[in-house]
């Protein structure tokens, strides 16, 4: 049901907001102040006709039109057809917009709405079903269809047929009946069959029970095998292990042999430092010895004695 409609620049609409009850709704006021606009604005949504611009108000900006639903059974649903300078659009409870083209209607606007053009009377419309041209058979044709007997015609010749098909089956299961009785009438000692079929099942049951254990023994040898490679595995990760401790060993060994050699070389460093330091303290000495020896004589000019060495 519409209990809500909001016109905005359509026709002489600038900004019109309407609230409908239950019921027969009257719109009164003088002529040519935009009643049949009302009726038009909803046209247009409906149907999405007339197309163009004519119907545009000349107030500038956005053309809409927008039908407040409500019902038992849904919950209230705003559907509004805009129409702007560059775009033109329906929108459901002002999400995104639904594209249409020409005349057409988006499907999900017409299953909301749910109205024909039944549902609409305009101003200079002939009288609905009375007039001249609404002939008997034209009449009746238009109740059906508004009644929507001819749901209720094909719905009588489905259920119709599924009717007569389902006594068809039943005849011929019926009549298979019949034959297998007969064919059980002429059967030899239906008791030793009988016998003869428990034992078999009996026996189809043994085998089930060996599959399953034989199944069950498979998994279980799997098992085994995966845990047997999974063991060898593991010894070979223990020597590894070994190997790895061997390896880390000599490495700690080697370190060590690295760090003694590097505190050996460093004290060879510095007793060959101090070697060059004692030849070049005993070379200055030598110098100064020769030059002592040369300035002074071995015998003492005073006392006419040898100078020791």
């Amino acid at each position: 049901m519409i209990n809500g409609i909001k016109i905005r620049n359509f026709q002489n609409h600038e900004s019109t907001a309407l609230s409908l009850s239950t019921g027969v709704n009257i719109i009164q006021g003088p002529s040519d102040h935009g009643k049949s606009a009302i009726i038009r604005a909803i046209y247009w949504v409906v149907f999405n006709r007339p197309s163009g611009e004519e119907f545009r108000a000349n107030t500038g900006g956005n053309t809409l039109a927008e039908l407040l639903l409500d019902s038992a059974y849904l919950s209230p649903v705003s559907i509004s057809r805009v129409r702007t300078d560059k775009d033109n659009y329906y929108r459901i409870n002002r999400e995104d917009p639904l594209r249409s083209f020409g005349t057409t209607v988006p499907e999900g606007i017409q299953n909301l709405i749910d109205l024909t053009e039944d549902n609409f009377q305009l101003q200079m419309d002939a009288p609905y079903l009375l007039a001249a041209e609404w002939t008997p058979q034209r009449v009746s044709a238009k109740l059906n269809q508004i009644a929507d007997l001819s749901l209720i015609d094909s719905s009588q010749a489905w259920l119709s047929q599924k009717l007569r098909q389902a006594n068809r089956g039943l005849e011929t299961a019926e009549n298979e009946i019949n034959k297998y009785q007969e064919e059980k009438d002429c059967l030899p000692d239906l008791v030793l069959l009988d016998a003869e079929i428990t034992t078999l099942e009996k026996v189809e049951a043994e085998r089930d029970r060996l599959y399953q254990e034989q199944t069950t023994l498979t998994r279980q040898l799997r098992i085994y095998t995966q845990a047997e490679a999974d063991l060898q595995e593991v010894q070979k990760r223990d020597g590894l292990e070994e190997q790895a401790r061997e390896i880390i060993k000599e490495g700690e060994t080697h370190e060590r042999l690295v760090k003694e050699y590097n505190q050996l070389r460093t004290a060879l460093e510095k007793l060959e430092l101090a070697q060059q330091e004692y030849r070049e303290a005993n070379a200055a000495w030598e110098g100064s010895k020769t030059n002592f020896e040369a300035e002074f004589p071995d015998v003492c000019p005073l006392c006419g004695q040898e100078v020791p060495e």
